[in-house]
């Protein structure tokens, strides 16, 4: 029987996302930007993104092969931020300027992953 990798020894094998070869992080940007969503940086293996309202983009990522890092989505509160009404998420209370969605997902890992992904 194989043994479960922890979470913290899963990330330790995984490719930073800087690593990987400028063709294949331009084309997972390009898979990101065309959902609408903001590359606001790159957090070891994956992207860390901004959402747009509505669940059509990570539906968009997940057909793509990108998966959602467990405990990755959280919400950041609006300050002196001025994004565009597609990514302003309501706060829902007096006082509230709304909130950034954010997440990270990560590719595939092997060429493998990769190659179902893109079937």
């Amino acid at each position: 029987m194989a043994a479960t990798l922890t979470l913290a020894e899963e990330e330790e094998n995984m490719i930073d996302f800087a690593e990987r070869p400028s063709t294949e992080r331009d084309y997972y940007r390009a898979i990101v930007e065309s959902a609408g969503a903001i590359v606001t940086g790159y957090l070891g293996a994956g992207l860390s993104l901004h959402l747009p309202r509505g669940g059509a983009a990570m539906e968009h990522f997940e057909a793509h092969g990108l998966t959602l890092r467990p405990h990755s989505l959280f919400w950041f509160p609006l300050g002196s931020d001025n994004p565009p009404a597609e990514y302003r998420h309501d706060g829902r209370y007096p006082g509230s300027r709304g909130f950034w969605l954010c997440a990270t997902f990560d590719p595939p890992e092997t060429a493998e992953e990769k190659e179902e992904s893109h079937a």
